[in-house]
C-alpha cells in the first residue's frame, strides 16, 4: 500500500465532514457517510500496521510495540496487543494487509483470521493458510460477526480431532481475576471455556428467572443496567445465598443453592450420529461452539437438555391457554434461532424474549407459529415503533417498517 493513498482516503472523508456536517444529512446520506468513515478507519488501521511493522524492523519486540501504541497512541493494552498481532499476521499474509489498505475488509476481519489460525492447530495450519485468498474474498462481503462465524466453520472442518484440542486449550486458559477499584468495589474478570462457561451462564440465568418469579424487587444505582444488576445478585445468591433471593435482599446466607442449571445444546441429527460436515449445526448455549464429542458426552448428563433438530419433540402449541411461551416453545425457538429474529441483529437469543406476531391482547395465540425471539430494542420497535412483523412458511420473518425508517 502506498502511504499517500491511505492519507488521501482519510483526507477525503475529513473534507466531506467539513463540507457537509453530519447533523444536516438525510438517512441515505448518513449511510454513505458511515461507509466513508469505515473506509477511512480501515486506511488508518493499515497505517497502524505499517508503523508496527516498522517498529519490528527497528528491533522492537512484541511487548515494546504494544507499549508504543499504549503510550504514544492512546490505545488500551488490549487494543495495542491486537494491533501487534494483526501486524505479525499481515507480514506473513500480505493479502490481508492489501485488502485492509483498499478498504475491502476491516481490522475485525483480520482478528477473525488470527483467531482461526490460533484455533486450527499446528497440523492443519498449512491447509488454513492455503484458504487465505478465499477468506479475503469472503470477508469483503460479510460483516465481522458473520465472517467470524464462517471462519469457525472452516476451522471445524480442518481440525483432525473435531475441536477437542481447542477445547482443551480453552479449559487450560480458564481464569478469574479479582481486584478492588477506587470506589472500594470488588471487580471480577473471568474467561471460561465454552463447556463450563455455558453451565455457569445457565445457572445464572435460571437463578435470575427464579428471582423474577419470586417477585424480588431490585433498584440498581443510576447508570447500572437492571439485567447486569440482577446477574450480579444471582451470582451472589448462588455462591453465598440459599437460592431464594437472600442476596438480592441484602442478606446473604451460608450454604449453596440447590437450583440446577438447564443447558440447551442444538445439534443436527446427522452430525450427532456421523460427525462434523460442511452443513453441520453444533451450537451450545450463548452462541458458543462445542466439539461434537463433547456434546455427545454432555447429552449423557441429566442436567443437559439436547435439542436434536428434526427429532421427536414436545407439544409446542398451547393456543390461548397461556399468555407466556411454554418452556417447550422457548426450547424450540432456541433450536430455530441463535440470535434475535431480525436478520441484521446480532443480539444472542439468550437475551431475547418470545414475541407474539399477532398480539395476545388482540386475540393472538401462544403458538410456535405466532412466536419469534426479539431483543429489547426490536421488541420495542414491534410494539411502539410501528414495525409490522409477519411469519412466512418455514418460520421466515418479514418486516415492514414505517416509511420514515429504512434501517434499524
Amino acid at each position: 500500500m502506498k502511504i499517500s493513498d491511505a492519507v488521501a482516503r482519510v483526507r477525503s472523508v475529513l473534507d466531506l465532514l467539513c463540507s457537509s456536517p453530519t447533523h444536516e444529512l438525510e438517512a441515505a446520506e448518513l449511510r454513505t457517510r458511515i461507509s466513508d468513515l469505515a473506509g477511512a478507519r480501515a486506511a488508518i488501521e493499515a497505517m497502524e500496521l505499517e508503523a508496527a511493522e516498522r517498529l519490528r524492523s527497528l528491533g522492537a519486540g512484541q511487548a515494546e510495540i504494544a507499549d508504543e501504541f499504549v503510550s504514544s497512541g492512546g490505545r488500551s493494552a488490549r487494543e495495542a496487543g491486537r494491533i501487534e498481532t494483526r501486524a505479525g499476521l499481515c507480514a506473513e499474509l500480505p493479502a490481508l494487509h492489501n485488502a485492509l489498505a483498499v478498504g475491502a475488509i476491516s481490522g475485525g476481519h483480520i482478528d477473525a483470521v488470527a483467531r482461526g489460525l490460533r484455533n486450527v492447530g499446528a497440523e492443519s495450519k498449512d491447509s488454513f493458510m492455503e484458504r487465505v485468498d478465499d477468506l479475503v474474498a469472503e470477508a469483503s462481503v460479510l460483516s465481522v460477526d458473520d465472517f467470524s462465524s464462517h471462519v469457525r466453520g472452516v476451522v471445524k472442518l480442518l481440525q483432525h480431532d473435531a475441536g477437542l484440542s481447542q477445547l482443551d486449550r480453552q479449559r487450560r486458559a480458564t481464569e478469574l481475576r479479582t481486584w478492588t477499584d477506587d470506589d472500594g468495589m470488588i471487580l471480577l474478570r473471568g474467561r471460561f471455556d465454552p463447556e463450563r462457561g455455558i453451565a455457569l451462564l445457565g445457572r445464572l440465568n435460571r437463578q435470575i428467572e427464579a428471582m423474577f418469579h419470586a417477585g424480588i424487587d431490585v433498584s440498581p444505582a443510576p447508570g447500572i443496567q437492571r439485567n447486569d444488576h440482577l446477574r450480579a445478585l444471582a451470582l451472589l445468591d448462588l455462591v453465598c445465598g440459599n437460592g431464594s433471593g437472600s442476596a438480592a435482599n441484602g442478606h446473604p446466607q451460608d450454604g449453596f443453592t440447590t437450583s440446577r442449571a438447564e443447558i440447551l445444546v442444538v445439534i443436527d441429527w446427522d452430525t450427532l450420529r456421523n460427525g462434523v460436515s460442511a452443513t453441520s449445526t453444533v451450537r451450545g448455549g450463548y452462541g458458543l461452539e462445542l466439539p461434537v464429542e463433547t456434546v455427545r458426552r454432555m447429552a449423557c448428563d441429566a442436567r443437559i437438555i439436547p435439542v436434536v433438530m428434526n427429532g421427536a419433540g414436545e407439544v409446542l402449541d398451547v393456543g390461548r391457554a397461556k399468555r407466556l411461551a411454554s418452556p417447550a416453545q422457548r426450547k424450540a425457538l432456541y433450536a430455530m434461532h441463535s440470535t434475535c429474529a431480525i436478520t441484521e441483529c446480532q443480539v444472542k437469543i439468550e437475551h431475547c424474549v418470545p414475541h407474539h406476531i399477532d398480539y395476545w391482547e388482540s386475540g393472538g395465540s401462544t403458538d410456535l407459529s405466532n412466536l419469534v425471539p426479539l431483543c429489547s430494542r426490536h421488541h420495542h420497535a414491534a410494539h411502539e415503533g410501528g414495525w409490522k412483523l409477519k411469519l412466512e412458511v418455514g418460520h421466515k420473518l418479514t418486516v415492514e417498517k414505517p416509511a420514515a425508517i429504512q434501517r434499524c
